[in-house]
């Protein structure tokens, strides 16, 4: 049994960007993570044991953010590749990161 598993509105403050003043300043980040899973054995059992356990999920991701990178694009590919990599039974991971405040003069949403 596959099921869509969503994390939605991940918020970190974070020092990524291309400019100086990104870097030294930082600023808000939103992650928005989705994946599928087997989560037959989870069904049938209500064990942790036969998931995967969305803390741990979480915590890399936190981790990677804290590491700086000068491009969301490179940020990005860094998340799902490390979590590709410690969750191997993850699949079809999706990821929208958004810059809350990017260098941009206007408005931006």
């Amino acid at each position: 049994m596959v099921q869509r598993i969503y994390l939605n509105e991940l918020e970190f403050f974070a020092y990524h960007g291309w400019y100086e003043e990104e870097q030294k300043n930082g600023g808000k980040y939103i992650i928005n993570l989705s994946f599928d899973i087997d989560a037959q054995k989870a069904a049938q059992s209500d064990h942790l044991n036969d998931t995967i356990d969305y803390t741990l999920i979480y915590e890399e991701i936190k981790h990677q953010m804290s590491i700086p990178s000068k491009l969301i694009e490179h940020l990005a590919a860094k998340i799902v590749t490390s979590l590709k990599l410690k969750f191997p039974s993850i699949w079809n991971v999706e990821l929208k990161l958004s810059k809350m405040n990017p260098p941009i003069k206007g408005k931006v949403e």
